[in-house]
């Protein structure tokens, strides 16, 4: 159990800190999209991303999950068979299902966007989305055979492409959104080129149909879980800019942006798991390895919550400009949202395990149908802050409806009262601070200071962990089998 558990901590932290750059790209370059963008112009290319996130989801059909499992627990194909044959599908489907909507674009940009001079953007937009889509196996085949460091290299040299490409065009040329654009297709070509080169060993032109149907068919659930995370973390979006306008869609925007640092994390600990998790599933003790997984992961995932939602009203001041501080609210909200993705991912085993993903996706869509309800109730009445309330309670539904679904498939004695603790303690230390806080910002910061070196001592108070009795006894044993 010790070996997987530093297994898997040394594999997230390389995704991590290379997902952390890629998805720091936005937050670094806030400070110049709010001193180079209006609001509304934030707003516009929001919509734009949603796009990008949105399209590679649905058109992967879940071949990127569905890799994992093919290749490491149950699968009689080769894995350059695999990985070939999912690259190739995807590749053609794409292809065609982007020419399609690429004939449409005026039209489709003329609805989701609502600004018409937007309209040919928004077929550029479209490249990048096809770029991102073919990036999708080669990037799950270093996952697959735990290449994290050339995973790390590759998102390296994404973020400084990125970095380098939005400054140029928006702080040089001042192209604004179309600028942001242009960045991206080109950011997102150079990095699919580089990595079909690092990956050709394992692409070519095998193609097994028998192992794509096997695919698919633990896959295309899984699209309806993504197309359901999708309008879970997006819909909010058009809710926002029909019903209050698109200018505060933009500051709601900026603090969802901050409010995403959680996701950096999940998103790296979500990348490694898959193949933790097929491996440890097949050990005697891997009940035991997912139990304690997830109280660490609760206790990591809520520290950085207490951090930044402390320290909210600071990281405005230093990345945005005035115009946007009226977000500060959201953020906290944002990063529960995240939190709870977390849970979700690293409680979703037995689904995953034992072929029943059609339960995430029965989660994901109960979950997507509140979340559209609450948008509807409370956007118009609350503005941003009901957008982010509906997202909390969404996900929370989402993570309680799938956890119950795992435990049943795969029993696994959680440590919810230890990880009930650790929230409940993050919670208590937030609300004395925004209560107390004194009017002083040096005093507000050395308050919110003690507060964090607090944190972890009521925790130990409370018996949350020992890190004596982590190390040398409740592990003695799995470290005398599992020694490195």
């Amino acid at each position: 159990m010790l070996s997987d558990f530093i297994n898997l901590g040394k594999h997230s932290a390389i995704y991590g800190l290379s997902n952390a750059l890629c998805s720091a790209i936005g937050f670094f370059l806030i400070p110049l999209y709010t001193k180079s963008l209006t609001p509304a112009e934030y707003g516009v290319w929001e919509l734009f991303f949603v796009t990008i996130i949105f399209l590679p989801l649905v058109l992967e059909l879940g071949l990127g999950s569905a890799l994992f499992k093919a290749v490491l627990f149950d699968s009689t194909e080769k894995e350059h068979s695999l990985i070939s044959t999912a690259f190739l599908f995807i590749a053609g489907l794409s292809t065609a299902v982007l020419c399609l909507l690429y004939l449409n674009a005026n039209w489709i940009s003329a609805v989701l966007i609502g600004v018409p001079e937007y309209a040919p953007l928004f077929e550029l937009v479209l490249l990048v989305v096809f770029f991102n889509v073919l990036a999708i196996i080669p990037m799950s085949a270093l996952r697959i055979r735990e290449q994290s460091v050339k995973y790390g290299l590759m998102n390296l040299g994404k973020f400084i492409t990125g970095l380098g490409l939005n400054i140029y065009y928006i702080a040089f040329l001042g192209k604004g959104v179309e600028g942001i654009v242009y960045a991206n297709i080109i950011q997102s070509a150079l990095f699919v080129i580089c990595l079909l080169i690092i990956c050709r060993d394992c692409l070519g032109f095998s193609f097994s149909t028998t192992a794509l149907a096997e695919m698919l068919r633990f896959g295309m659930p899984l699209v309806l879980t993504s197309i359901s995370f999708v309008i879970l973390n997006m819909s909010d979006r058009y809710f926002l800019r029909f019903y209050v306008g698109i200018e505060e869609l933009g500051l709601y925007s900026i603090g969802y942006k901050i409010g995403m640092a959680m996701n950096m994390v999940v998103g790296s600990i979500q990348i490694a798991w898959p193949a933790t998790m097929y491996k440890v599933a097949k050990q005697k003790n891997g009940g035991e390895f997912f139990a304690r997984s997830l109280t660490y992961v609760t206790l990591l995932l809520m520290s950085i919550w207490l951090v930044i939602s402390l320290f909210t009203r600071e990281i405005f001041i230093t990345f945005t400009s005035p115009a946007y501080y009226a977000a500060q609210g959201v953020v906290p909200l944002v990063l529960l949202s995240y939190f709870m993705v977390g849970i979700y991912y690293l409680t979703a085993i037995g689904t995953n395990v034992k072929h029943k993903t059609h339960y995430l996706a029965f989660a994901a869509t109960a979950a997507c149908g509140v979340n559209l309800l609450l948008n509807y109730l409370l956007i118009p009445r609350f503005g941003m802050y009901g957008a982010a309330a509906a997202t909390v309670f969404s996900f929370f539904i989402m993570t309680v409806i799938s956890c119950s679904a795992s435990v049943r498939l795969f029993p696994v004695s959680y440590e919810w009262l230890k990880i009930g603790k650790i929230i409940a303690v993050a919670f208590i230390l937030l609300g004395v601070s925004k209560i107390s806080a004194p009017e002083s910002t040096i005093l507000a910061i050395l308050m919110k200071m003690a507060f964090l070196i607090l944190f972890p001592m009521l925790l130990n108070w409370l018996r949350v962990f020992n890190i004596t009795e982590i190390i040398f006894h409740k592990h003695r044993e799995c470290f005398n089998a599992d020694s490195i």
